[in-house]
């Protein structure tokens, strides 16, 4: 289908497709219906069409668009790119040609360049500024992808999928009211559009309105019955409107369609912890549980969101499942026993991180972790063992480093003292940095602490 979702297109990450039905967002009826055809597994009819819409009129940008998106998710994304490169030395005038060359760039500084060279000379083009507005998204960077899209509403106030973008930046940044006026917008200008209609839909359903967004996606779904990301955004609507057999039902359909939806999910909320604005990565993370509540790694996940949030009574609950899920999951029982130790219970501290290193006995993070809680907790006999492991493991890194300064204290029954950091002193010979005789391992010379 040219709809060919990565991931999901529901929370902020449906980037990779972001031409989903290019027919359905305002183009020529060829498009249109060159879209329906790929959606139904008709490929090289949807390709025909295009490319008999693309010789009648070679401007038409949608046809192009939709052209190269459908080559693209056939696996003929090179050779499109090596015909694009060539029709726009014999076409550089073509407005619809060059934004296509550019779109297949990928991600990449030739791909930056290419758009601000078409937009310095074409700076009223309104589709090669939201294309650019797309890309930055696509990339985490929200500002620019802000402005570029603005740009874009600016210059063509009617385009669907630039508002629906702009809606997106919204949501990453964590801008509800601002995120549903832009989705609303969309789905007004374009009211028949499968992704407006899922996201707008999506919208809806985080800010409540559930009634209104059961009917926006049920109304999706008797068009598309077999698309996976809005029967589970449906599921997730059922269960807050307390109608848990049905929510059940749905899952189990999404399950069927496509079982690795919650993997994606997962991925997608992993890629989201970069993000200033936590709140897209928690819903990857929230839904891909929802979807699969044996999913070890989605707890541990969200519970370290939680903890980059300095929240670790909010990080526990989700450690204490994927522990109870995994038994052997050594990274949960860690992270279990430091959000203890933030929160000053030094005894669930040492319980849980010995387990840690209890299942991976080579858990050298887990060691250096156990060693600093014995010690804060005065059991410095034990901790000295603990930090005697971490130098066997690894003696030549700053952990190495980090035991033998330790371990020279607690020999004497002294507590350690906290070590500022500091720039490693160094000498360079010939090219080489080189360790001063009594001195910690050589690090960067670049005043890095």
């Amino acid at each position: 289908m040219i709809r060919n979702r990565y991931g999901s297109v529901f929370l902020a990450a449906w980037i990779a497709c972001a031409l989903a039905a290019p027919g359905a967002l305002g183009a020529e009826d060829p498009v249109r219906e060159a879209a329906a055809l790929h959606r139904a597994g008709r490929v090289e009819e949807a390709r025909a069409l295009l490319e008999a819409r693309i010789a009648e009129v070679p401007d038409d940008i949608e046809a192009h668009l939709a052209y190269v998106h459908l080559r693209g998710a056939a696996g003929e994304r090179e050779a499109v790119r090596q015909e694009y490169e060539r029709l726009v030395l014999k076409d550089p005038s073509n407005p619809a040609v060059r934004l296509a060359r550019v779109v297949l760039l990928g991600r990449s500084q030739l791909k930056s360049k290419g758009f601000d060279d078409l937009l310095a000379e074409n700076p009223g083009f309104a589709r090669a500024w939201e294309e650019y507005g797309r890309s930055l998204l696509e990339g985490f960077q929200f500002l620019a992808a802000e402005e570029a899209l603005r740009r874009a509403v600016e210059l063509d106030p009617e385009r669907a999928m630039a508002r629906l973008y702009l809606g997106l930046v919204h949501r990453a940044r964590a801008r509800a009211g601002e995120e549903e006026a832009e989705m609303r917008e969309a789905h007004r200008l374009d009211p028949g559009s499968l992704p407006v209609r899922l996201e707008l839909g999506t919208t809806l359903a985080y800010a409540g309105h559930l009634a209104e967004a059961k009917g926006v996606l049920e109304e999706l779904l008797r068009e598309t019955p077999e698309d996976a990301e809005a029967l589970a955004m449906l599921a997730l609507v059922e269960e807050r409107l307390g109608r848990k057999e049905e929510a059940a039902r749905l899952r189990e359909r999404v399950h069927a369609i496509d079982p690795r939806l919650p993997g994606k999910l997962l991925y997608l909320g992993i890629q989201h912890r970069s993000v200033p604005e936590k709140q897209a990565a928690k819903r990857f993370l929230e839904l891909s549980i929802f979807l699969d509540s044996v999913h070890v790694e989605a707890f541990v996940q969200l519970g370290l969101i939680y903890r980059m949030e300095n929240d670790p009574a909010g990080a526990i609950p989700y450690y204490e499942v994927a522990g109870r899920l995994d038994e052997k999951n050594q990274l949960a029982w860690r992270n279990l026993g430091m959000c203890y130790r933030d929160l000053g219970d030094g005894e669930k501290a040492e319980l849980y991180v010995r387990r840690a290193v209890e299942v991976d006995p080579d858990y050298l993070h887990g060691w250096i972790d156990y060693a600093n809680i014995l010690h804060q907790r005065g059991k410095y006999a034990e901790a000295m063992e603990a930090w005697k492991r971490v130098n066997e493991m690894a003696p030549y890194g700053w952990e190495g480093y980090e035991a033998r300064r330790a371990i020279s204290y607690l020999e004497r029954g002294e507590p350690v003292p906290v070590q500022e950091p500091q720039t490693w002193r160094t000498e360079e010979v010939g090219g080489v940095i080189q360790k001063k005789s009594g001195e910690p391992p050589a690090r960067p010379t670049d005043g890095t602490k």
